[in-house]
């Protein structure tokens, strides 16, 4: 019998697919998650901004900070935070439980089980 807590880690993107410095949309169960690949790591975060739902795979990449294509608001990946107001933040999902296991799928946690600053393996 598989582990209950495994079946909610999903297959967000093929981890050759997503170049450094680079976003991509992903949709893991329906759900819209921006992925950002900075520093090796992928930060896996909601794709849509937390002011008015915008397409933030639209907008720009500077380190570790995305700027919303609609109204120029900043986000930190690694905080989930909005730059100009910390106490704001908006859905981040953790890294995968089982760092060890290489594989070509950078998986990030369902939907369910948000937390703040992501990285995915």
């Amino acid at each position: 019998m598989s582990n209950p807590e495994e079946a909610n880690w999903i297959c967000a993107i093929d981890d050759t697919a997503l170049p450094e410095g680079h976003m991509a949309a992903a949709y893991p169960k329906g759900v819209n998650v921006l992925l950002a690949r900075i520093g090796g790591d992928i930060y896996a975060v909601s794709g849509k901004c937390a002011h008015l739902g915008c397409p933030l795979f639209t907008g720009k990449l500077e380190g570790y900070t995305i700027t919303c294509p609609c109204h120029d608001w900043r986000f930190d990946v690694r905080t989930a935070s909005f730059s100009m107001r910390r106490s704001l933040a908006w859905q981040s999902f953790p890294q995968s439980p089982r760092p060890e296991e290489k594989s070509s799928c950078a998986t990030v946690a369902g939907p369910t089980t948000p937390s703040n600053g992501g990285v995915v393996t």
